[in-house]
């Protein structure tokens, strides 16, 4: 669960060092954001709704730094595993870009 805190350092250290049970734990928490775009935007919906005592300013700017810190840099992944990679990345990182975007506005 603590590696759940700092995911994208997490999931390459996991990676890296072969902890598969690291690794399918990390990949399965973020699974969420690898979704069809309508079930992730359902998905959003629900945590805007968990934070909705948070002016839509106010949350739109710190919602989006958080999504930010999902997105790694090139050459680095969302997933741990080269299946999650394969199911999710790219999906993820669309929905990821697709929200940023919207909170952007």
């Amino acid at each position: 669960i603590l590696a759940t805190a700092a995911h994208s350092a997490s999931a390459a250290a996991a990676a890296s060092s072969g902890d598969a049970l690291t690794c399918a734990f990390l990949d399965a928490d973020m699974s969420v954001l690898g979704r069809d775009p309508a079930g992730y935007d359902e998905y959003a919906g629900q945590i805007r709704a968990e934070y909705s005592f948070v002016e839509r300013g106010t949350y739109c700017k710190k919602r989006a730094e958080v999504l930010r810190s999902f997105l790694p840099g090139e050459g680095r992944h969302i997933y741990a595993t080269p299946g999650g990679r394969e199911m999710w990345e790219e999906r993820a990182r669309a929905n990821l870009r697709r929200e940023i975007d919207m909170l952007d506005r």
